[in-house]
């Protein structure tokens, strides 16, 4: 994490200082020179230039002109510009966050650097591919090509790119909490500053030295390192790298529990970012997140809540996931503390949703990776196998041949015969131990991946249970209200049972009384059916299958998913029509498994709808009215459930897939690809059907059909 700090620090500060005085005069000259210029390798040049120019301010220009600069530099086999463009687009990708594409036009660097022979370029396009590896958190991938960086670096002994690459592998070990590594690799990047009398790299040599203290808890080396930096920086006037120790040092405090000082080092790195205009979102939400924890540990809410609303808004406004990851934490905590349940609530399905998104794909990457390892491992297996029959057969031939010389050369070649044996069994006994040992490390992944795969349908599980608790939330509400409104009027008619002068009207009074009362108790069994409801769903193992009201299930699940709907998009509206049958008969079904279905698909009802409604107002299209309908009705000793939407639909080619394990439509981070393919095998199970039939643009209607 300090080194992505680092990183965001120094390259946005002098970004913000400097770009906006020098940036549209130079476009404006490289457009005009662009429209004279003939397609040769100066064309290749300015397009590349202008993308350099405008990869921050308007990336999708940039990379337009980065595509035609190397599809020109490819026609006019410009080596240079063909480099130039690809860099260009990897940059342009890296700050999009889109970093598979990004890692694509790395590795072509750094395969036609190889294969020119370019020692050095070859080493800085293995230092990109590194870096995109750490931002994807590939801690391993990283390592290897930071050291092959490194590499290439020493063979022109590059001694500042050495020292920059001997800092980043201690990154690499510092987020692997690898201390003794990182030391190791900090202390030889600032010794290698000192060698080539780099004072900024001398000062984050002892800044990174504190870092790994303060991660120790040795609280006395990281504040005497920190210390040497700053003394360093404020003698080179360096304000970027300044900002960066401080904000360092003040982590080191907090989690040494110093949290005046942290709030101290905060601010003065607060001060010295805000003296510049204008002032960076993302940059701001680190500080503002990391004084609002602090304050969070102080139990000052009030500041705390400032300055991590702040920090929210600011990360929000970026797309930072860890600040607001940590930002909706600590405002659960903040306002846990003040008593306000309800915010505090909805600050922690914030937070839930939020981790598991990130969750879900740091998992559905060890998934990926285990699937790979497991299929080469098969293949590594069978090749082996193959391998050993053949050489059985080798030297069962050359033992028939033994035998035949045996009959000509005595008994010497007798003796040589059986010592081929003995040597044929040993050989025979080492490969089959060699197999058995594959075979177990073969199956021991594959129950690793097993075990991944049934913690990741739990984590399905949960979210439906969090879409669940949303809509229950809202439904409870009714219920509280009259027993809090009836206990009310109670109280008053207590007063006035008091002074009441007449029989007939204490009488008139005390039947007021227990009316309202039996309102009460009836309102209150009310909300305790619907906690059992959501404790119900939530309960997990074995259940029996028992008659169950299928009406009641679609109208409940049907208004829980909508209010859940509602809970997490203020601004969401559907109509909801529902068409259920008169005396439809109970259906002898595990009730948790059927609303987990028809909670999915509710869901993806309204997700659908959504998407197609916001469509609709991108283009004014005020004719569009969203609905959900919800059909039930009985034939053929059947049960029929139809749950219809008319929203974005699905596309043919997609249709065959959707029941497939882990496959979705949906964005990363939003859907695991579970919920359709739980809800089919639920189904099966009931000895029922689910089918879809949808046109893309017009709907989609799922149908369900329960035996009875």
């Amino acid at each position: 994490m300090n080194q992505i700090i680092r990183l965001t620090f120094i390259f946005l500060f002098l970004f913000i200082k400097f770009f906006p005085l020098t940036a549209q005069p130079a476009v404006d000259s490289l457009t005009k020179l662009l429209n004279t210029g003939k397609a040769d390798t100066n064309k290749v040049n300015t397009l590349v230039q202008l993308g350099y120019q405008l990869k921050k301010t308007d990336a999708a220009k940039a990379l337009t002109y980065a595509e035609q600069a190397q599809q020109l530099a490819s026609q006019l086999n410009f080596f240079n510009g063909l480099m130039e463009s690809h860099n260009l687009q990897r940059m342009i990708y890296y700050n999009k966050k889109n970093y598979d594409e990004a890692l694509k036009h790395a590795r072509f660097q750094y395969e036609q650097q190889s294969a020119k022979g370019d020692i050095y370029k070859k080493g800085k396009a293995a230092y990109s591919i590194a870096n995109i590896y750490f931002k994807q958190i590939n801690y391993s991938a990283a390592l290897q090509w930071y050291l092959e960086a490194f590499k290439n670096y020493e063979k022109v002994n590059s001694k500042y790119d050495i020292g920059i690459a001997e800092e980043q592998i201690g990154s690499v070990f510092l987020n692997t909490e690898e201390w003794d590594k990182a030391l190791e690799y900090f202390q030889k990047s600032l010794n290698t500053a000192i060698e080539i009398k780099d004072s900024i790299g001398i000062a984050l040599g002892y800044s990174n030295l504190g870092g790994v203290y303060g991660n120790q808890k040795k609280t006395k080396e990281a504040i005497m390192m920190y210390n040497k930096s700053l003394t360093l920086l404020e003698h080179l006037k360096d304000t970027a790298t300044l900002i960066e120790v401080l904000n360092n040092m003040g982590v080191s405090y907090k989690k040494s529990g110093l949290y005046n000082e942290a709030v101290s080092s905060y601010k003065r790195c607060y001060e010295l970012i805000t003296f510049s205009k204008p002032v960076d979102s993302l940059t701001l939400s680190y500080l503002d997140d990391n004084i609002g924890l602090v304050y969070v540990k102080m139990h000052n809410n009030d500041l705390a809540a400032l300055y991590l609303n702040r920090a929210l808004s600011y990360a929000l406004r970026v797309n930072e996931i860890n600040v607001a990851y940590d930002s909706y934490n600590g405002l659960f905590e903040v306002n846990s503390n003040k008593g306000d349940y309800k915010q505090a609530l909805d600050y922690h399905l914030k937070y839930i949703a939020l981790r598991d998104s990130v969750f879900n794909v740091v998992k559905m990457r060890q998934i990926n990776e285990m699937q790979a390892r497991y299929e080469a491992e098969e293949k590594d297996l069978k090749i082996n196998s193959l391998n050993q029959q053949n050489l059985v057969k080798e030297k069962e031939l050359e033992g028939q041949r033994v035998i035949t010389y045996s009959f000509v050369a005595g008994f010497i070649l007798i003796f040589l015969f059986g010592l081929v044996l003995y040597n044929q069994s040993q050989i025979r006994k080492k490969s089959n131990d060699r197999l058995a040992k594959t075979n177990y490390e073969l199956e021991k992944t594959l129950v690793d991946l097993k075990a991944t795969q049934e913690q990741l349908v739990q984590q399905e599980k949960m979210a439906s249970l969090g879409q669940l608790t949303a809509g229950i939330a809202h439904e409870i509400k009714n219920p509280l209200n009259f027993v809090t409104n009836f206990s009310e009027l109670s109280y008053s008619l207590i007063d006035e049972l008091k002074t009441a002068d007449t029989p007939e009207l204490r009488n008139e009074i005390i039947a007021d009384l227990k009316l309202n009362l039996q309102k009460i108790n009836e309102h209150g069994k009310r909300a305790d059916n619907i906690v059992k409801s959501m404790l119900q769903h939530s309960r997990s193992g074995d259940e029996k299958k028992q008659p169950t009201d299928i009406n009641a299930l679609c109208d409940e699940f049907l208004n829980l998913a909508y209010h859940g709907m509602r809970a997490s998009m203020q601004n969401f509206n559907s109509a909801l029509n529902k068409e259920l049958a008169p005396n439809l008969p109970r259906v002898n079904a595990i009730q948790n498994d059927i609303s987990r279905v028809l909670l999915n698909l509710f869901n993806n009802a309204f997700y659908a709808i959504k998407e197609r409604s916001d469509r609709e107002a991108q283009n004014n299209n005020a004719s569009y009215s969203p609905a959900v309908t919800i059909i039930t009705k009985h034939l053929n000793n059947a049960v029929f459930i139809t749950v219809r939407d008319n929203g974005a639909g699905i596309p043919d080619e997609l249709k065959e897939k959707i029941f497939d394990p882990f496959f979705t439509t949906k964005p990363s981070g939003e859907g695991t690809g579970l919920g359709l393919s739980l809800s089919f095998d639920i189904i099966k199970a009931h000895g029922g059907d689910l089918k879809v039939y949808s046109k893309q643009g017009e709907g989609t209607e799922f149908i369900i059909t329960l035996p009875v």
